[in-house]
Parts: structure tokens; C-alpha cells; sequence
């Protein structure tokens, strides 16, 4: 929070109090970006390497402004005071994310106890899923 007015060089001034965000809900479910934003697409980064070309900008770990989950700017890449690279925590994030799934789909059988898939819980731009749902682990035998 800001403690007193300040203006930007395009004339926009901020109060104290106000409050600044980027809407990350908007560019990620935004149809001029992604096909069928509201619909879950498990390949659909996958399937845009393949097509694009530029198939390096696409990676989780790359920062692009049309995903922000990690931001951008140069700002996401080095501290110019130091000229360092200054970003590991995304890539120690999805590197371990990868490889949590990973393990789970090689050693558990996963199911939804009733078999339904339950309602996430939104609020504002969140969407966090069901916690009170139940999710069934197996671990997987040798032989299966």
C-alpha cells in the first residue's frame, strides 16, 4: 500500500489506500489467447508448442504476457542493480510440481470416492477446489 499520492509519466496518479492488481483471471481466460479458456485442457500448452514454433517461450518456467503466473518483465529475470539472475524460486516450483505428479501417477491408483467431480469453490478470481472432497489413494502393488 502506498503512504502517499504518486503519478506515473502517463499522468495516472494513485492515492494512499488504493489497491493495484493485475488481472492474472482475465489474460488466462481470455479467448483472443487461448482456445476455450473456461474448458480444461490438459495439453493445451503442449499442443501450442507444437504449432507456434517458439516452442522455448511456452515452457511453465518462462515468463510471457499471456501467462503470469510467475510475472514479467525484466524484473522476473535480473535485479539490474546487480545485473544477477535473480529468479530461481519458479523453476525449484514447477521442476517440483513435475515431479510430485510424477510420483503419484506411478505409484497410486487415484479416484474420486463417489466418482462425480465435485464443485470447485469460487471467490472473486480463486478457484480453489472442493476441500471437503474425498479423493481415494492406492498404492500401486509390484505386479499391477
Amino acid at each position: 500500500m502506498i503512504m502517499k499520492p504518486y503519478t506515473f509519466a502517463n499522468g495516472v496518479t494513485l492515492q494512499p489506500g488504493e489497491i493495484v492488481a493485475t488481472p492474472i483471471a482475465g489474460v488466462h481466460m481470455d479467448e483472443s489467447i487461448y482456445k476455450n479458456p473456461l474448458e480444461f485442457d490438459g495439453f493445451r500448452f503442449s499442443r501450442q508448442r507444437e504449432q507456434d514454433g517458439e516452442s522455448a517461450k511456452l515452457y511453465a518456467v518462462n515468463t510471457n504476457p499471456d501467462f503470469l503466473q510467475f510475472g514479467y518483465g525484466i524484473h522476473a529475470w535480473y535485479d539490474l542493480k546487480f545485473l544477477i539472475y535473480n529468479s530461481p524460486g519458479r523453476f525449484f516450483a514447477v521442476n517440483s510440481l513435475k515431479l510430485m505428479l510424477a510420483l503419484l501417477l506411478l505409484r497410486y491408483d487415484v479416484k474420486i470416492s463417489d466418482g462425480i467431480r465435485f464443485k470447485n469453490w469460487e471467490y472473486q478470481s480463486w478457484v480453489i477446489p472442493n476441500l471437503r472432497a474425498e479423493i481415494l489413494f492406492r498404492e500401486r502393488t509390484r505386479d499391477s
